[in-house]
């Protein structure tokens, strides 16, 4: 009896089989259908499952085949050491490369987590596993971009001081042009004050002006011009 004062059924062994055989198709069926790269790896690195998603990806075909297999030699050894974390009971994310059909090669990211899958094959990684194809297209055009900006923002820089170069010669020039007026303008006031103070002295002497200082009339000149 349970504490609801009802009797509980027992259940015939054959139909609990039956019944988590059902469970264990629905989730495989589930997992199947999944867009996600979706596969179970043992810690020895076989692989046990995978589903479409991740035969398309990797180009495998069923279980019992490595995983290292399908991953670049030069990063064989560290997803041996994240699959085998991941078994030990640590969960974690490793980002990777991996062949793919025709000899290429695919930036992926897996994140996994343990699954203890019983007596069959004890605690397995279940990984999934994203194409960062797509996103590092979109991280390099980014950059390419930024590279080009920083480099339009130099010329214009490079322009900017070069004009600014261009206005300080030319300030400077006319502060030299400045200078050099302001010197003949100087030359020609202490000239017109020397004459002027002469020419006091010449008539607080009470002489006439010197030939050279003094401006013969019209009349004079026509006289002159004509007697010779």
């Amino acid at each position: 009896m349970t504490m609801l004062g009802l009797k509980r059924r027992e259940e015939d062994p054959e139909e609990t089989d039956l019944k988590a055989l059902d469970a264990q198709d629905r989730l495989r069926s589930i997992i199947e259908q999944q867009p996600a790269c979706l596969a179970e790896v043992a810690a020895d690195g076989q692989v046990l499952a995978m589903n479409s998603a991740q035969v398309a990806l990797m180009g495998a075909h069923g279980g019992g085949r490595g995983y290292h297999d399908l991953v670049s030699l030069t990063d064989r050894e560290r997803v041996a050491d994240f699959i085998r974390q991941v078994t030990e009971g640590e969960s974690g994310s490793l980002e990777y490369l991996i062949v793919v059909p025709g000899g290429g090669a695919c930036d992926v990211v897996t994140d996994a987590v343990p699954l203890d899958r019983g007596s069959d094959h004890g605690v397995v990684a279940v990984m999934a596993t994203r194409d960062l194809t797509a996103y590092r297209g979109l991280e390099d055009q980014i950059r390419k971009q930024a590279e080009d900006h920083v480099e339009t923002c130099a010329g214009l820089k490079a322009q900017l001081q070069a004009t600014e170069e261009r206005e300080r010669a030319l300030v400077a020039q006319r502060e030299v042009e400045r200078e050099r007026v302001g010197q003949a303008l100087e030359r020609a006031r202490v000239q017109l004050l020397e004459l002027k103070g002469l020419r006091n002295q010449v008539a607080g002497l009470g002489g006439g002006v010197p030939a050279g200082l003094a401006v013969a009339p019209a009349d004079s000149r026509k006289h002159a011009a004509a007697g010779a």
